[in-house]
């Protein structure tokens, strides 16, 4: 990464760089691991574009969350608190009422899951619901595949257990019958951490 953070940096800071080639320089960046990064790529969340340009977006925004979470890979909860932690947690929090589902979803999901924060709960508790995700449109206004819905669906326990705790039991008991096998482990792999926690 010492090698190719400053060639990936200047490749981003090029205003004229081609969308795919931006978001194979935003991926390298988020891989890295290098805190040095984070300041590019929250610029990067804010980049006007056209509308492709909210992959670039989304990636930026997983990139500072990775950077973070290689930092700390022990955390099992929240981040613990400092100035590249808030700095962050202020960025992601501007984006959850995103015009983008992608943006908007995933920030709620990494505030709620690494951040401790609720700005997007109640976000995350419309994921919940089949009926919500089978009427939400992706690209092109096609509809979520299985696997999307599924995907999203365990990001809202996740993020909704972090905020929650024993407080969403009730919601795993009821998701551990879900009509999805992903979802269902999902909900019985929460329910056996609250189970080690009491």
């Amino acid at each position: 990464p010492q090698f190719s953070l400053p060639f990936l940096l200047d490749l981003l800071a090029r205003k004229d760089l081609a969308q795919d080639l931006r978001q194979e320089a935003i991926t390298g960046l988020g891989l890295s691991g290098d805190s040095s990064a984070i300041l590019p790529l929250l610029d990067e969340i804010d980049r006007p574009g056209g509308e492709q340009s909210w992959q670039s977006r989304w990636l930026a925004i997983w990139g500072v969350v990775n950077i973070l979470v290689r930092e700390n890979p022990d955390t099992e909860g929240s981040f613990d608190d400092g100035p590249r932690v808030r700095l962050v947690a202020r960025k992601l929090k501007s984006k959850v009422n995103d015009s983008r589902r992608e943006i908007s979803w995933t920030t709620a999901y990494y505030l709620a899951r690494y951040f401790g924060d609720d700005s997007g709960e109640i976000i995350l508790q419309d994921m919940l619901s089949w009926d919500f995700l089978g009427e939400q449109l992706g690209d092109n206004d096609n509809a979520l595949t299985s696997e999307e819905q599924q995907r999203w669906m365990c990001q809202a326990l996740e993020g909704l257990y972090s905020l929650r705790g024993g407080g969403l039991k009730d919601v795993l008991e009821e998701k551990k019958s879900d009509r999805n096998m992903r979802v269902r482990n999902a909900a019985m792999r929460l329910l056996g951490k609250l189970e080690k926690k009491t």
